[in-house]
């Protein structure tokens, strides 16, 4: 059981239409991923994160029935629409995925099932699956890339942070994401561990207990809270940047 009978039953419904839909020939290993496979999966808002790897390259008429095919899961399972995160990646891409982009098929909460151009951007994902993931079906998930370091994911870890800095989005909201995201920036610098937002956000707050209460209410707004109903909001906003800031010169700076 992965984490309670619905939820493996979700699972379950889910690699069976992928492995209905691609075939014998085309699939290679579907590997689970995310706070689904570690720590910190909420049942209510949590999504779920799959690598599906096929024996070639993605093409249009696959983009085409595996859109049908998320979007009739969608259909018959409406308390997961919008919830499901799976990637269809070539072994080849996969195995090269350090040295060149390959064409992959991404569907993520907000956007629907379209082609990427991937490449040594994912490592953070591809490296979850490698310490963390789960093998539903194929070959063991540590053979399907190659190893990758704890250094070569901190290195991503700093890219990824650098990336973000550049595109803070101004509304609570976009803050609270950015803030959640740099804790777990900061664990993984610190530790070499991939773990959930959430794990992150509780080991930041005994890591960081001067910054609790923004970090407690970036929790908040992305649980859910309406951003207008939040006291001082402005007041957040700028010392969420504070902390942003803080979290992000500790990471570069190793």
């Amino acid at each position: 059981m992965l984490h309670s009978p619905q939820v493996d039953s979700i699972v379950s419904d889910l690699v069976d239409r992928v492995r209905y839909e691609l075939g014998e020939t085309r699939l290679y290993g579907i590997y689970l991923y995310g706070s689904l496979a570690s720590s910190g999966f909420d049942e209510q808002r949590s999504d779920i994160d799959v690598l599906v790897a096929i024996t070639i390259e993605v093409d249009i008429a696959d983009l085409h029935a595996l859109e049908t095919m998320h979007l009739k899961f969608a259909r018959d399972c409406p308390g997961w629409r919008d919830r499901i995160d799976v990637q269809y990646v070539s072994i080849d891409a996969l195995r090269h995925f350090k040295t060149r982009d390959s064409r992959i098929a991404s569907i993520s909460p907000g956007e629907p099932l379209h082609l990427i151009m991937a490449g040594r951007d994912w490592m953070q994902n591809w490296y979850d699956v490698q310490e963390n993931g789960r093998t539903l079906c194929g070959p063991d998930r540590r053979t399907i890339v190659p190893p990758i370091s704890a250094a070569e994911f901190r290195a991503a870890i700093r890219r990824y942070v650098r990336e973000l800095l550049g595109r803070i989005q101004t509304h609570p909201g976009g803050r609270a994401y950015i803030v959640l995201t740099m804790c777990r920036a900061l664990h993984s610098c610190e530790t070499g561990r991939q773990i959930s937002k959430v794990a992150a956000a509780a080991w930041a707050q005994d890591r960081l207990p001067g910054w609790r209460e923004i970090v407690s209410q970036a929790l908040r707004i992305r649980g859910g809270e309406r951003e207008e109903s939040l006291e001082h909001a402005a007041e957040f906003v700028d010392q969420a940047d504070q902390f942003i800031r803080l979290v992000a010169d500790r990471v570069l700076a190793d």
